[in-house]
């Protein structure tokens, strides 16, 4: 989020050496040997800091780019939090997702921030990421099915992510636990396979199958029932 090499600049301009900038700051010359090399990365805290000691505002370092719209996702982050996230702050909202808040601010500013993280917070708070890039008003999620519409047995569940060439090898599948193989779960950004899921989330999985395999059913009745028809009217 920050752009180091904006500090070390600022540094040179005015004739600073890490040594002395990091004595007057009060914290360990070795933090600009790490960044520079990037190793790690500074913290919040630390930006504050070097931002107050030249007297600029911690903008002045961040790694992003000015978005006219940046602000209206600020807001309308906070509004969504409101209205569909149960009230919650956006504060605690970016603790529950893990993400720095120092990101929501950056956005009030006016910069824009990563996508992923923005895409984080559309499913956290159930809407679509459209809606919080302020590109429609409509908070639905895109081809998104309402509760009463699947069988009460389903309701509720949580749908896994489907693997690729999936779909061809579930119509030669029957068995719960093969088809299970062909799916993967992720989550924050990590890809895991079904044998290494935990035995909760592959119950999770084995659910959503069941459910798929009902509707693949009901779609071949509704398909017999069809030609039925059609063959009943060309009698």
């Amino acid at each position: 989020m920050y752009d180091i090499g904006k500090v070390f600049e600022m540094m040179k301009s005015n004739d600073l050496t890490a040594k002395e900038l990091s004595k007057l700051i009060g914290i360990s010359p070795a933090n600009f040997t790490e960044w520079k090399k990037k190793r790690s990365k500074p913290s919040d805290k630390i930006m504050l800091k070097i931002a107050s000691f030249f007297g600029v505002p911690i903008s002045t370092f961040y790694d992003m780019q000015k978005s006219p719209v940046a602000k209206q996702i600020a807001l309308r982050i906070m509004s969504a939090g409101n209205s569909f996230g149960g009230g919650i702050a956006c504060y605690d909202l970016f603790e529950e997702l893990g993400i720095d808040y120092s990101l929501y601010k950056a956005l009030d500013e006016g910069y824009m921030i990563d996508l992923n993280n923005l895409e984080k917070i559309a499913e956290k708070l159930n809407v679509s990421l459209d809606y919080i890039l302020c590109n429609t008003d409509n908070p639905t999620i895109p081809n998104q099915k309402k509760q009463d519409e699947i069988p009460p047995q389903f309701q509720g569940k949580r749908i896994i992510y489907k693997a690729p060439g999936h779909d061809e090898r579930m119509k030669a599948i029957t068995d719960v636990e093969e088809a299970a193989k062909t799916f993967f779960r992720v989550h924050d950004g990590v890809i895991t396979k079904y044998e290494d899921l935990s035995e909760e989330n592959k119950n999770l999985i084995r659910e959503h199958i069941e459910f798929l395999l009902y509707r693949q059913k009901e779609d071949e009745k509704k398909e017999e029932q069809r030609e039925v028809e059609i063959y009943k009217a060309n009698v």
